[in-house]
């Protein structure tokens, strides 16, 4: 990471960004469209948990039977077990990670992510149920502003923690349910324009940060509102925002995401080591096959674990009705 253009493109990582806001997004719609139902707490709840507990149990019962057998044979993907295992059905693993400076086990790695969205399923219901628009948009600026003001406060500003804990990374979620409010509200009929000029405002942040941009703990935020203004430009595009939600690769893709998120990491890691015995990277043609090889089988995995696991679960979700 010594030239620009590679700092440049380490900053690549802020796209999990946009998939916190399509999250956000996704589940601010549903919960407006169904605010005032009786059954809005029960129905939420039970739902999210049959779309995200069945693969994580999975994950997690596969890495504790592979950690014990084939920690030495795959050291690349059980190198850091300084999290302990108890942490994670708690949910507390990140918090852990961040006193201890370890993201835990690769092959559990992807579980911060997940983990920062159950915390957000914990809290998002009882503020669409409870807060108006305009209540729930200073609560959200209030909440970009504590960020911002913890991130400058914590010690040697923890990256693990800025980079995985709800309360210090809420620009991206956050701000998909502020884009649901708006669309909800038919703002993008009145002002499409607005999402364009606040992108272009934003953007050239991602450019500074590869420069070593002094203000650090703006970083999150910069990224985050770039995330959700570049998505507000797609969504208030009705008619580019149909022809998406009626793409059928697109809508497969966004049924086995989730598995393939899961899957991709100790796949990759596995791949390297059994035919190369390196570790995950890309300076030659080997490893560069390799990693095609290892995207395939993820998202071909990703495909049966959804429709053998992840499908029966979200079908039986379906039962409870808003």
């Amino acid at each position: 990471m010594n030239t620009w253009w590679a700092r440049l493109l380490f900053q690549t990582w802020w796209v999990v960004d946009w998939f916190f806001v399509l999250s956000g997004w996704l589940i601010g719609t549903i919960l407006l469209q169904n605010k005032n139902s009786q059954a809005f707490f029960k129905t939420f709840y039970i739902r999210r948990a049959l779309r995200v507990l069945p693969m994580f149990l999975l994950l997690m019962s596969i890495f504790l039977i592979l950690s014990k057998t084939l920690e030495k044979s795959f050291p690349w993907l059980f190198d850091d077990p300084l999290i302990p295992l108890w942490s994670y059905p708690l949910t507390l693993h990140s918090i852990l990670g961040g006193h201890l400076g370890s993201m835990g086990d690769r092959f559990v790695v992807v579980c911060w992510s997940l983990v920062l969205e159950i915390h957000f399923y914990l809290v998002i219901p009882i503020l669409i149920r409870y807060l108006s628009f305009k209540n729930y948009s200073l609560f959200y600026v209030g909440l970009i502003i504590i960020a911002i003001y913890l991130r400058y406060l914590i010690p040697g500003f923890n990256n693990i923690w800025e980079r995985t804990l709800l309360i210090l990374r809420p620009e991206s979620i956050f701000g998909g349910v502020f884009l649901a409010h708006l669309t909800h509200n038919n703002f993008f009929s009145k002002k499409p324009w607005l999402m364009h000029i606040l992108f272009l405002l934003f953007f050239p942040s991602i450019i500074f940060y590869a420069f070593d941009y002094p203000f650090s703990v703006f970083r999150m935020t910069f990224f985050g509102l770039t995330a959700v203004f570049f998505f507000g430009i797609l969504i208030s595009n009705p008619i580019f925002l149909k022809n998406i939600l009626a793409c059928k690769l697109f809508t497969l893709a966004g049924k086995i995401s989730y598995s393939v998120y899961l899957l991709h990491i100790p796949i990759i890691g596995f791949l390297f080591q059994f035919f190369i015995q390196k570790n995950p990277q890309l300076t030659n043609s080997t490893e560069w096959q390799l990693t095609v090889l290892a995207t395939l089988l993820s998202f071909l995995g990703g495909y049966f674990l959804f429709k053998f696991i992840e499908e029966p679960f979200l079908k039986l979700g379906q039962r409870y009705k808003y």
